[in-house]
């Protein structure tokens, strides 16, 4: 259990307000993440792996 208190796991929120780093991260980076994560069901369903073989 004492790896779990390192320092990296200390992610609480300490401020009330977002800043304009934190809303452009969350702007551009969700987007990318769901559109990564189709190409990569994509390829696999389209790979033989899914349900293209039905």
């Amino acid at each position: 259990m004492e790896k779990l208190s390192a320092p990296i796991f200390n992610s609480r929120v300490k401020s009330g307000t977002v800043t304009k780093a934190e809303k452009w991260l969350g702007y551009l980076l969700g987007p990318a993440g769901v559109l990564l994560l189709n190409a990569v069901l994509a390829t696999y369903l389209n790979e033989g792996h899914g349900l293209s073989e039905l």
